[in-house]
C-alpha cells in the first residue's frame, strides 16, 4: 500500500542457521578425525614425491624431450625426405602382360618400421638421424616407390599395392633386413631385403636375398638420403630387371 515491503523472519531463525553451521563443522571435524592418519600419510607422500621431482627435474626434462621427439611434437620445420622411384627402365613388351602382381607392405623388425632415418655407428647399434625423417614409415614408403617404379616401366595396369584388386595375382613379398647408413667408417648406405615371389595359390616360386650399397658424399642428412636413394634404385632394378 505504498509503504516499504518488509520481510519478517520468524523468531529463532538465526539460531537455526547457527545450529546448522555447528552441525556441519562437527561433521567435517568427525571426518578429519577419522581420516587423520591416511591424510597425514598422503601429505607425507606428496612431500616425498615433490622432493624427488625437484631432485630429478633435469631427467624429467630429458624424458619429456624424448617423448616430444618420438611423437614428432615440435618438429614443425623438420625436413621430410622420400625415396625416389626408379626411372629410365627398359621398355615393357608391346603385348599386354598376362600376369598381375600385388606388392604388399614389406615386413620388418620394429626398428625399421618407423619414419626415422637410421644410422649404424656399430654392427649392433642403431641411432636415428637428428633433424630429419622419412615422409612416411619406411615399409609404406618402400612399397609405394616400388609400385611407382613398375608404373614408370609401363606396368601400371598390372601392378597394385592392394590385395584384392586382381582376382588372381602373384605377390612380391619382401622383408626389410637392413636399411640404414653405416657410420663406423666412411658413411655408406646399405639395404638388405629378402624377396619372395608367390604364385596366385600362395606357393613360393622364387626367393632371393638382395644386398645393395652406395657411398654417402657427405655426413649430413641430404647426403645420407641421396646414398639410401641410390642404393634403393639399384635394389629396384635388380628386382625388376632379370
Amino acid at each position: 500500500n505504498g509503504g516499504v515491503p518488509t520481510l519478517v523472519a520468524p523468531p529463532g531463525v538465526g539460531q537455526d542457521w547457527t545450529q546448522s553451521a555447528r552441525d556441519a563443522f562437527q561433521q567435517v571435524e568427525s571426518i578429519l578425525n577419522e581420516n587423520a592418519k591416511p591424510l597425514n600419510q598422503a601429505i607425507e607422500n606428496i612431500e616425498v614425491f615433490t622432493d624427488a621431482l625437484a631432485r630429478n627435474s633435469d631427467k624429467v626434462d630429458g624424458i619429456l624431450e624424448g617423448i616430444a621427439k618420438m611423437t614428432g611434437a615440435g618438429a614443425g620445420n623438420m625436413p621430410l625426405y622420400s625415396l625416389k622411384p626408379a626411372a629410365d627402365l627398359p621398355a615393357p613388351p608391346e603385348e599386354t602382360p598376362d600376369w598381375r602382381l600385388v606388392v604388399p607392405e614389406p615386413t620388418t623388425l620394429l626398428a625399421f618400421n618407423t619414419d626415422k632415418i637410421l644410422t649404424k655407428p656399430a654392427p649392433d647399434e642403431s641411432l636415428p638421424l637428428e633433424g630429419a625423417r622419412w615422409s612416411d614409415s619406411l615399409p609404406i614408403l618402400m612399397q609405394a616407390k616400388l609400385v611407382e617404379s613398375f608404373e614408370n616401366a609401363g606396368y601400371a595396369d598390372a601392378v597394385t599395392r592392394t590385395i584384392g584388386d586382381f582376382a588372381s595375382a602373384y605377390q612380391l613379398s619382401m622383408d626389410i633386413r637392413e636399411f640404414d647408413i653405416s657410420t663406423s667408417g666412411d658413411p655408406e648406405a646399405k639395404i638388405v631385403v629378402l624377396a619372395k615371389l608367390l604364385s596366385p595359390e600362395s606357393e613360393i616360386i622364387a626367393s632371393r636375398k638382395f644386398e645393395t650399397s652406395a657411398p654417402a658424399k657427405g655426413s649430413d642428412a641430404r647426403a645420407y638420403v641421396d646414398a639410401l636413394s641410390a642404393a634403393f634404385d639399384t635394389l629396384v632394378r635388380e628386382i625388376m630387371v632379370p
